[in-house]
């Protein structure tokens, strides 16, 4: 237990300083580059999110299951088969902006080097991910900690540099990104060399098995990405840029939040599933009872939204982004939602049902576009946020609702609500 609050301290430290950096940054980049600029960073970071669902094809998620019984496989191999993957979807997304570019250009409202900057992006990314997983079931949390931190420092200081000082405009805030992420990846990539995690081919079985994980995933993906953010690219559509900038204040805000989210799951994970494989009666009681004190925390963390947001926007942002104020409770309402959907997701990605996952988020991910669509018409700005808290709060039912079904826990036993 002490090493398991010693790993979430540490992934939550690393997440705090991580979101503090763009905290930091807000206010420079908000008043240095304004509504407009900050509209087109959103809808770069946003294609770029898009792209990453398919860089790859999710087959990295493999490695999560397959370092259980590394001993028994070539793991090594694997870890090559994903790489071949990685290698081939790059190609195949070449080719599609090739013939998509004059269209993509007209939509995005950047210039052509940026998508083809997306892809670069996206695949150092694929690859410092896999490097962070295989540290995360190693339960190295500093090293992973550490790796985030120097990415978002570099990200950071290059950022400030380029928009600040040399007056770059939004294009100083991508370059940094760029820069970050690519550098980071080549760490990445020597550092799992060092280690010895590379083999010199791999099998087709492997590769295989790695897509039948993972293609499945990219719906699910896709489906997050219309849960979590094509409602920037709406906004972008419907109300233009500077609208965009705004709502993208709000999502920042709030991704803060999340971070604690994602803190707590990370070194979660690796416990549930080795308590999960002891199948225990006793484990699972503590497993449900942790998660229902966690819903009952994540449901009140709105009402901090509610009395202290227009102050954290205006602080932080400027009065020229007032208007993300009533956006962000509902984001942070979607926050709340989504941490409870951290919890009951496991599940479904323990017992390799993630075919469940995609289906769920495809169905939630399209109706949410539907209705960011409808609400952003008929409501403006927050029109968006509240969509967005309906499509993660249904997809944090239907998940619970599978997971129950797949893997039994003792959710409504009379056991959980007994002291002691």
């Amino acid at each position: 237990m002490s090493s398991l609050k010693t790993n979430i301290g540490i992934y939550f430290f690393s997440n705090i300083t991580v979101a503090l950096i763009p905290f930091f940054l807000l206010p420079i980049l908000t008043r240095y580059i304004g509504p407009e600029g900050y509209g087109v960073i959103a809808v770069f970071t946003t294609f770029t999110s898009m792209i990453s669902t398919v860089i790859g094809l999710n087959s990295h998620n493999i490695l999560t299951i397959r370092w259980y019984d590394k001993d028994q496989i070539e793991f090594q191999k694997y870890i090559m088969a994903c790489f071949a993957i990685l290698i081939f979807s790059d190609l195949l997304m070449i080719v599609i902006f090739y013939g998509l570019k004059d269209w993509l250009l007209t939509q995005l409202s950047i210039r052509a080097f940026w998508l083809y900057a997306a892809i670069i992006i996206s695949t150092a990314a694929f690859i410092t991910q896999i490097r962070l997983s295989i540290w995360q079931f190693q339960e190295k949390s500093i090293n992973y900690g550490s790796t985030q931190f120097g990415q978002s420092l570099i990200n950071g200081l290059l950022s400030y540099a380029l928009v600040v000082v040399f007056l770059n405009d939004y294009e100083g805030r991508l370059w940094g990104q760029v820069v970050s992420v690519v550098f980071i990846g080549l760490v990445s990539f020597f550092s799992l060399y060092k280690e010895g995690l590379f083999a010199l081919s791999t099998k087709w079985k492997y590769i295989k098995n790695a897509l039948l994980f993972g293609v499945p995933l990219v719906p699910h993906l896709i489906g997050g990405f219309f849960l979590l953010m094509a409602d920037r690219m709406i906004v972008n559509a419907m109300l233009g840029p500077r609208s965009a900038g705004i709502y993208m204040v709000a999502v920042q805000i709030a991704l803060g939040f999340n971070l604690l989210n994602e803190a707590i799951n990370k070194a979660f994970v690796p416990r549930l599933y080795a308590h999960l494989a002891e199948n225990g009666m006793k484990q699972k009681i503590i497993i449900v009872k942790s998660a229902y004190i966690y819903f009952m925390l994540l449901a009140i963390a709105p009402l901090f939204s509610i009395f202290l947001g227009k102050y954290v926007i205006e602080i932080l942002a400027g009065p020229k982004f007032s208007e993300a104020s009533p956006v962000l409770n509902w984001l942070i309402l979607m926050q709340s939602f989504h941490g409870m959907y951290y919890l009951v997701t496991n599940y479904l990605f323990y017992t390799q049902k993630s075919h469940i996952t995609a289906i769920i988020t495809m169905v939630c991910g399209s109706l949410n576009l539907v209705l960011t669509i409808y609400f952003v018409d008929a409501l403006g700005l927050v029109g968006a946020g509240i969509s967005s808290a309906i499509g993660m709060f249904l997809q944090f039912i239907l998940t619970w609702t599978m997971a129950a079904r797949v893997y039994p826990m003792p959710w409504f036993s009379p056991k959980i609500f007994q002291i002691g």
